[in-house]
Parts: C-alpha cells; structure tokens; sequence
C-alpha cells in the first residue's frame, strides 16, 4: 500500500507555483510548521514569510509542514509513523530548527499534535541534546507564550524580518550539524528572544523587548508560493501596511504593533511583480489604507498590470469616493467591514470612534458601485453590554437594509458575531469575559432578530471556543497542564478542564485587579501598563 503521506504531499506539490529549490550550500536545516492544515497555513501571510526570509539566506534552508488532514491522524497513531515536511519528505525530527509560525490560540493544541506526530517529546525538559531546538513566533506566542511555554524552547517575540535576519547573521559560519546549545547560545544573546527555561522573574525589571520592524521598504511581508489548494485559491498576499492607527480598545493587532507603517508603492508593487508570473489575483493586506496620492498610484498600477485584487481589511473612515471606485474596479466581490457594536456609543466606548450614518454612507456608496456581497463583524459580550446594545445591532442592519431598498439596491448582507475575548497588552485586558451560558443566550437573541430579514444571514462562533481561546490567552504556565490534558484527551476541552488541577474558570471570568501581576509582564511592547489601564478605567467612565 503506498504511504498517504506520500499521495498528500504529491497532490499538493502538483500545483504548486513559485516553491524554492532549496539551497544544497546551506548547512543549517531549518523547517517552518504551521499548526493548521495546508489550505489555511498556505494562506498565513506570516508563514509565508518566514519560509520565504530564511531560504534567501546564505547558510540555511528552510522546509515546510502543516498540520496532517484529518483522514491521515489515524495513520500516525501507529508506531513508527513520522511526519515529514512538504518540499524534501524528511521526518521533521531530523532537521536542527523547527519553527512554529502560531497566528491564533486555538491552534496550540495543533503544536502538540505535530510534536508528537514527529516522534519527539512533548515536554522540552524531556528533550535531550540530539533533539531539533523547537521555535515559537507569531502574534498569539508573541503577546503571552506562557500557556505553551513549557513545550516550547525558544520563543521570537516580535516583527519576523527584525529576528530572523539578526539570527541568520550568527549563523552565516556554521559548518552544519550543529546540536541545540550552539543555537541556544545565539538565541541566548538576541534582543526578543524569550527562553522559558531562564525563567526570568516577573517582579524584576529585567524584560524581553519585542522587535518590530519599523522601515516597511525592508518588509519581507508576501506570498512566495501560489496554490489553488489554499483559503484564497491562487491568491498573492501583499502586506501594504503594518500597525492600526485605530488601536481598539480589546484589539491585539492595533495595541501590539502600534501606529501604522505603510509600504511605499514601489516596494509594494516590486512584491506584487515577483509573482505575476503565477498570478493576476492578489489580496492586499492591512489594517490601514493610505489616501490621496497612494489610493491613487495603487490604483493606476492595479489597472496597468489587468489585477483582480481584493482587500482584506477596510476601515469606514477610509471609504471615500476614489477608495470605492478602487474596490469596485478592481473586481471585489465581497467587503469586509466591523462596526463591531450596533450601539454607537458602546461602539465609542470599545474605540470605535464611527457615526451610524458613516457606516451606512458607506455600506450604500459600496453597494452603488456594484458590490452584491457585504460582511460585517460585530462582537458581542463587552462588559457592560445590555440586551438593548444586542439589539442596536439589528436596528443597523435594518437602517442599512432599508436604506439599500429605498435606493434600488440589491445586495445581500452577511453578520458574523464573535464573543469578546480579552486579550493581553490591550486596555480590557483586566476585563472578564461573559459566562458561556450568557453568550449562548444573546446569541440566541440576535440569531431570532435577524430571521426577519430575507436578505441577511447571520453567523457566530462557538461560545465554548472563545473560552479556550480566552483561557490560552491571558493564562500563566500552569494552564499547560490543561493543554496537556486536552492533547491527551483528544481536543476534549471540557474533560480536560474538568479532571485538571487548574480552575480554568480562575483565568476566563475573573475581573484582575489593578496591580495584579500578569504572566506576560515581562515582555516589553514600548507601552506603559499604567497607560493601558488609564484607557481600561476611561471604557468605565464613559
């Protein structure tokens, strides 16, 4: 019988454009894991990146591995099954660094599954010297990596370029073969690396600054390799921008990366031309679109190169008239918008500082140049959030609804409503997140309200999911016995929380005090706490 592992790599590779031919000089072997299938980590424009940073140095390749599909699990529960990486097929276990690229916390649980499925121990106490040296970035690691601090060995706190490129330069003479104290000592000496094992004390002033990029013409920030087996089928991703100048008051991006950098233009399309071989499709990602001349020359580049180009995020202060003219003409079907509160001044209060008649102005000029398909994102579960905010949020889309129908428009809206979760290094990190029964009920609620409305549909997370996520992302290190528990009891959450020793409840629901000490405090993001908790008490007074 021929290896599934093999039949799903070569299914993969097939149509695959743009793949590296991995440098034969390197002598560092390195590997990038996402802990999510291919079609979705093909589709992180982090992962992207850090492949696509290390294979263009000198003196390492980098491979790549996912999360195995669903039907190939059984086929590791047998002994002596290991998973391999994608481009070389060699067992993960073989290669000196691996690196986990972790967008969500969801997903920690994947970490552990890939571990295990490479042969290797969970614990990294329990690994010895001839074990690769397991690596953590992304955003969700890089705000609070407690919870999987204990499966982890080095964590890279921060913007990739910035990290990458100063460890790279370590290594530029390494012979190869070199074991995990070699690398430890280099991380040891880089500026937002975090090494679980020195546990540094939280009440000293001792800190992890975190690294971020702050020139975008050195961003590394796009897709290399084209697929039509990802979320966004034979789509390029571009970063335009990095930072939010919104900074939303429960938001980790806008407070963790700070006011936004923009590409230049030219950088930008330098990023789109390397891939136009493969591509017309791209998808342009940032949390700030810039104006005037920028919407303009963006504009003129998009028509001359014939792009289908789509926008990932668009803030409603950004829609004016040349910013729409752009979406429309560049051939995106559906906008994505978040007014995240139907209420304006709860809307005020979470940092949303957008008027109803801006969001409908804007939804109505969209749908006036052709956009058929409109998503919006709401939360719901703010503290302090009254049955008559849910309702705020019905009453909009009505106003929206009937305005489109007084004008002739035929659009078709579609919510999405997800829990507040409160989030490390935001102003609401001392908040508690509402009780799972609390959110079915409003969900419930809104979900009654929008069935009197043919053209809307409604959607929402799982309440039981946003609790996991809220426990890994505000829990300390003894919270990875719960991760353990619900590794071994297969992703059953519940039993693992209900036979732990740790009271999940403790991290999830509970209002911290001012001064309490947090696990995350001793990574330095450049903003005071005192600062944070100056807007947590302005949410309040309002």
């Amino acid at each position: 019988m021929k290896n599934p592992l093999t039949i799903y790599r070569q299914r993969i590779l097939s149509v695959e454009k743009g793949r590296y031919l991995l440098n034969p000089e390197g002598k560092v072997k390195s590997i990038v894991v996402y802990p999510n299938y291919y079609r979705v980590g093909s589709s992180n424009l982090g992962f992207q990146s850090v492949y696509g940073i290390l294979n263009e140095k000198r003196n390492i390749i980098c491979d790549r591995a996912f999360l195995p599909d669903n039907d190939l699990e059984e086929w590791f529960e047998k002994k002596g099954n290991y998973l391999h990486s994608l481009d070389t097929f060699k067992p993960i276990r073989d290669f000196q660094l691996i690196f986990f690229s972790i967008s969500f916390e969801n997903d920690y649980l994947n970490v552990l599954k890939i571990i295990k499925y490479s042969g290797l121990d969970l614990l990294s106490n329990q690994r010895d010297e001839n074990t690769p040296l397991i690596i953590a970035g992304g955003i969700a690691v890089s705000a609070n990596p407690e919870p999987i601090a204990d499966f982890i060995d080095v964590f890279l706190l921060g913007d990739a370029e910035v990290l990458l490129n100063s460890f790279c330069e370590e290594i530029i003479d390494a012979a190869g073969g070199e074991g995990k104290e070699f690398f430890l000592k280099i991380f040891k000496k880089l500026k937002g690396a975090y090494i679980p094992n020195d546990s540094i004390n939280m009440e000293s002033e001792r800190k992890v600054e975190v690294k971020r990029l702050q020139n975008m013409e050195e961003s590394s920030s796009y897709s290399r390799i084209i697929s039509p087996l990802t979320e966004f089928s034979s789509m390029h991703l571009v970063e335009m921008s990095r930072g939010c100048a919104s900074s939303c008051r429960f938001c980790l991006l806008g407070n963790y990366y700070g006011k936004p950098r923009m590409k230049s233009i030219d950088k930008l399309f330098e990023h789109i031309d390397s891939r136009l071989l493969y591509t017309h499709k791209i998808g342009l990602i940032s949390c700030f679109i810039g104006r005037g001349d920028y919407i303009n020359n963006l504009s003129k580049g998009i028509k001359e190169r014939k792009l289908s180009a789509s926008f990932s995020s668009i803030r409603f202060e950004d829609l004016n008239d040349e910013f729409v003219k752009l979406i429309a003409e560049s051939g995106q079907k559906t906008v994505t918008l978040a007014p995240e509160c139907g209420d304006e001044s709860l809307r005020n209060k979470a940092g949303k500082q957008i008027e109803d008649d801006v969001i409908i102005k804007g939804i109505i000029s969209l749908a006036k140049a052709g956009i058929r398909s409109i998503k919006l994102y709401f939360m719901i579960g703010f503290p302090g959030e009254t049955t008559d905010d849910l309702k705020a949020i019905y009453k909009l889309v009505k106003k929206i609804n009937n305005e489109g129908e007084r004008n002739n428009l035929n659009f078709q809206i579609f919510i999405s409503a997800s829990s507040f979760v409160p989030k490390a290094f935001t102003p609401l990190q001392w908040s508690a997140m509402e009780d799972e029964r609390r959110l079915k009920e409003k969900i419930s609620l809104l979900r009654n309200l929008f069935a009197k409305i043919n053209n809307v549909r409604f959607n929402c997370d799982l309440p039981k999911f946003a609790k996991i996520q809220a426990l890994l992302s505000r829990g300390d290190r003894k919270v990875g016995r719960i991760l353990q528990n619900a590794f071994s009891y297969k992703g059953d959450w519940r039993r693992a929380m209900r036979e732990s020793d740790v009271n999940a409840d403790y991290y999830v629901y509970r209002t911290r005090k001012k001064d309490e000490i947090f696990p995350w405090d001793f990574i330095d993001t450049g903003t005071k706490k005192s600062d944070l908790y100056a807007v947590y008490e302005k949410y309040f007074k309002n």
